[in-house]
């Protein structure tokens, strides 16, 4: 195997982790570009070992923010990622270079999809269509989400090797015509209400994990950060929010049954006069603790709350677990596992009709939907990421959510402990954000809507099918192209 096709397969998966961060969209279709280049071999062993090469120096620069918990984590959790494109031996070039570019598509979509679904959950992050928060693919997401956009985002790869190597711009013009044609969901004639809503960044004290001191400081940050919103309500300084909502464990405890901690919430939310969506660990009875966002009300205390549905492995519980504390005691630091919510975020009140998802569960578009498909005029993002402070983390989590905004068409409140807490409107663009590790409060109006979008009603199962399908017939014997090359037109090479 030339050593020139591993290098350019490395360095365009470090091509592409830089389309995530600092947003350089276009990145991820050159470096896709280059992928389809390096793969450009006879043997699908080759091709195979190419396409891990390109994943492994892909995620390694992406998610190397995981180091903040130590290196072997971020071994594993790179190795975890590029296991499923262990799966590209099924990829089979066809015998002309647009089936090859739909089969190139059809494998990554389905790379992803398993990436993102397994083991225990998935880790579904870094998928390709985040990295287009900001470019002109996007109206694509309406239609089949992070599936079809992914899938786009391969071809327009392809499709600028094509054009570079052959100088045939068909697919180029075909995929313009999609993503033209796509545009007709940012068509929305419905006349949107509007909603003010706050967002409280308390801040954490340090940087890192918490422990039983650093969570009462955390708590108190959250506590004088409302108290000053209500002076200046009072004051004329700041208008008056229908909602407020703090971070995920800004209440790291449980203030429903602890005396102390309910009698200051109780008094902060009857100070601000609004709804307070509190970030809290909670129990019902012995049964817990939950990872809870809890709609708090003035003169009446806790109403209604959302369980954190999609668990961390290893941070909120820890897989086989009795199993892995028989060889390091490292896994016995988490005295309680989190139990897992039962249904979806979607809260009502008074004129309140919104979601709440809980930190990386904005990856996961079925909770986007569940809410959606519960009635969401907005959603809200409750989220902690103290231990990531000052790497990419925050900024590409908040790349998700935008990434959500805009495929779902709903606006967004994302409140978090340190930063990046933000308001975003249904476009994806940031209304307001807040500046990592300060005390700072967002009110801002946000605009409700209730039309659904065509992936809001038929989910990616369809072209996930439909990916399946692409592959398992290339695979069928004849559907490939030929090794002899003077019998066939290679893929970007005439012969």
């Amino acid at each position: 195997m030339p050593i020139v096709r591993v290098g350019l397969a490395a360095i365009a998966g470090v091509v592409t982790s830089f389309s995530f961060s600092p947003h350089f969209w276009f990145l991820a279709i050159v470096g896709f570009a280059a992928f389809a280049w390096a793969i450009d071999v006879d043997s699908s062993r080759q091709r195979t070992f190419l396409a891990l090469t390109f994943a492994t120096f892909f995620y390694a620069p992406l998610v190397r923010w995981i180091t903040s918990i130590g290196v072997p984590a971020a071994i594993a959790l790179v190795v975890l990622c590029v296991l499923p494109w262990i799966i590209f031996v099924l990829y089979r070039p066809g015998p002309s270079r647009a089936s090859t570019t739909f089969r190139l598509a059809a494998i990554v979509a389905l790379i992803e999809a398993i990436h993102s679904n397994t083991p225990w959950g998935g880790f579904p992050w870094g998928l390709f269509a985040y990295s287009q928060v900001d470019g002109p693919l996007m109206p694509v997401s309406r239609i089949g989400g992070e599936v079809l956009t992914s899938m786009v985002v391969v071809l327009a790869g392809c499709a600028l090797f094509v054009a570079l190597v052959d100088r045939t711009f068909s697919m180029c013009v075909l995929i313009f015509a999609f993503v033209a044609v796509s545009s007709v969901t940012l068509i929305n004639n419905e006349k949107s209400t509007t909603i003010r809503v706050a967002v409280i960044q308390g801040n954490v004290p340090r940087l890192g994990l918490s422990d039983q001191e650093q969570a009462g400081r955390v708590f108190a940050n959250h506590i004088a950060q409302t108290h000053e919103l209500a002076m200046n309500i009072r004051n004329g300084k700041a208008k008056q929010p229908q909602l407020v909502v703090w971070p995920e464990n800004a209440a790291d405890g449980d203030p429903v049954n602890s005396r102390a901690m309910f009698n200051q919430v109780q008094r902060v939310v009857d100070e601000v006069n609004a709804p307070i969506l509190i970030g809290a660990a909670v129990w019902d009875g012995d049964v817990g603790p939950y990872n809870a966002g809890i709609l708090w009300l003035p003169g009446a205390g806790p109403n209604q709350r959302y369980e954190k549905m999609q668990l961390v492995p290893f941070g909120e519980y820890i897989p086989h677990r009795t199993i892995l504390e028989k060889y390091s005691s490292k896994f016995g630091i988490t005295p309680n596992h989190f139990l897992p919510g039962q249904r979806s975020g979607n809260i009502t009140f008074d004129k309140l009709t919104f979601a709440d998802v809980i930190c990386f569960e904005v990856a996961y578009d079925s909770r986007m939907r569940a809410g959606i498909q519960g009635g969401a005029h907005f959603f809200t993002v409750q989220s902690n990421n103290a231990t990531y402070a000052f790497s990419q983390q925050p900024m590409q989590q908040l790349q998700i959510t935008r990434f959500r905004a805009f495929e779902h068409g709903r606006s967004i409140a994302v409140a978090t402990t340190t930063g990046f807490s933000a308001i975003i409107d249904s476009r994806g663009f940031v209304k307001a954000q807040t500046q990592e590790m300060k005390s700072a409060t967002l009110n801002e109006e946000l605009d409700q809507f209730t039309v659904r979008q065509p992936i809001d009603r038929w989910g990616s199962g369809l072209w996930l099918a439909l990916c399946a399908v692409v592959v398992l017939l290339s695979l069928r014997k004849g559907s490939g192209w030929k090794t002899h090359r003077s019998q066939i037109e290679r893929f970007g090479r005439v012969k």
